[in-house]
């Protein structure tokens, strides 16, 4: 199978040490710049010069029509995997969508605002930079802390952003900017704080050759830069000998308006799946218990991935031969998709083999809805806690949940309510300290 490799180089030294770094038998590695005057770059197959915003899927779209061999572009920095039949999906959603309506797919750039706190976000479809920015902006301006937030475009951007902004605190989320990037700024901000925040956990680290490399210079950086702090969504013992960690917990909440109810279980009993299919989401795993659990009782599945239901297809034909029904919810559109699970689902299925924290869960329990998950999400109740790679253990939770629904659908929202208190605190005591 041949790939391509999609950067965003702000500088020459940038693309040179990405090529350089990610040049392979049967890899292209397509580079998309801002400036008009980029040179010519050794080692890069595909050069394209064009205004910011940038689009991943537009390029993406380009750089698989120059290549035909390519079957698959994966955009650096935040490991999204896009292929032809997810750009055929994408367009006939499109059609499907009022322009403009929820859950419309429109990328599109925001200026950030007068701030003391900014999230620096990756370039996703802004449904989701929302979901990330917008949630941590409700939460920090309900304690006085005004917070905004931005997606990525390179080092001379950022600066110009720190000056416009005044802010105090930049969370380079998920790790968007190099660390060049971060040593460089932080030398010309020395009054700023800049944290980069880990989205995962110890264990996500050997999934990715890349995330190790730049765990081992973020964790160099706080060493050797006062301003420069290493973060994490999880509890900072996790991650012991790193000078100026500090732990910053998701926040749980849900869209304005949408609140827990109480469900009935009907003829059919609907179980959500929902998140990336990586492995350790542990898809197949969910997928072998639906049908173990669709001998039981009537059951509907209700997926929410990126992955188009095309490029499942192995996945629902499983289901589709236990007896059960099947159906989609397009990925990126935060709200709409956690409305239509609060109206249709029962049950969730989230039993990763290895978990930060995991939202999906959390938002799901919020809305009285048990969880069947594994040890990887620490806290869930050990009754919850299933062995992911036992599909009939996974089975026997789902039973017990359904034997007793309307206590563990309680229990559910009330641990998921905790969570959210402990969690809020947590990351609040975690920015004063930053700004203090």
């Amino acid at each position: 199978m041949k790939r391509a490799v999609l950067i965003y180089p702000g500088s020459v030294e940038e693309a040179e040490q990405l090529i350089a770094a990610h040049r392979a038998p049967g890899v292209r590695v397509a580079a998309i710049v801002s400036q008009e005057d980029f040179p010519k770059l050794p080692g890069c197959d595909f050069l394209r010069t064009r205004p910011k915003p940038f689009q991943a899927r537009a390029d993406a779209a380009a750089v698989l029509a120059a290549f035909p061999s390519v079957v698959v572009v994966t955009e650096l920095g935040t490991g999204r995997r896009i292929t032809r039949a997810m750009l055929r999906a994408s367009e006939e959603e499109k059609k499907r969508q009022p322009s403009g309506g929820r859950g419309a797919r429109v990328e599109r750039w925001r200026t950030p605002g007068r701030c003391e706190v900014l999230s620096l976000l990756g370039r996703f479809l802004s449904s989701w930079i929302e979901y990330r920015g917008a949630r941590v902006g409700r939460f920090l301006g309900e304690h006085g802390i005004r917070h905004d937030y931005a997606a990525w475009e390179g080092p001379r951007e950022m600066g110009a952003m720190v000056e416009e902004t005044g802010a105090r605190v930049v969370l380079n989320e998920v790790w968007q900017m190099t660390p060049q990037a971060v040593a460089d700024l932080a030398a010309r901000f020395p009054g700023v704080r800049w944290v980069n925040l880990n989205h995962g956990s110890p264990c996500n680290l050997p999934m990715k050759d890349h995330r190790r490399h730049l765990h081992a210079e973020f964790v160099q950086l706080s060493l050797e830069r006062p301003n420069v702090f290493y973060g994490t969504v999880m509890a900072a013992e996790r991650w012991p000998g790193i000078e100026r960690l500090v732990s910053l917990p998701n926040l749980v909440m849900l869209p304005e308006g949408l609140k827990s109810r109480r469900r009935e279980i009907g003829e059919r009993v609907c179980v959500s799946m929902v998140g990336r299919m990586t492995l350790e989401k542990n898809w197949p795993g969910h997928m072998a218990a639906a049908c173990v659990l669709a001998r039981e009782v009537p059951l509907t599945v209700a997926v929410c991935t990126r992955e188009s239901p095309d490029e499942m297809r192995g996945y629902l034909r499983l289901i589709e031969m236990a007896g059960a029904d099947w159906f989609h919810i397009p990925w990126g559109d935060w709200e709409g998709y956690l409305t239509q699970i609060s109206n249709a689902a029962h049950l969730c299925f989230q039993a990763s083999l290895m978990e930060s924290f995991n939202s999906v869960a959390a938002e799901h329990m919020l809305l009285g809805i048990p969880v069947v998950g594994s040890q990887a999400i620490e806290y869930l109740p050990r009754g919850w806690q299933a062995n992911p790679q036992d599909p009939v253990d996974l089975c026997r939770v789902a039973l017990d949940h359904l034997d007793l629904y309307e206590t563990r659908a309680k229990t559910a929202g009330e641990i998921a309510r905790r969570l959210s208190r402990n969690n809020a605190a947590a990351f609040l005591a975690g920015i004063e300290g930053l700004l203090n």
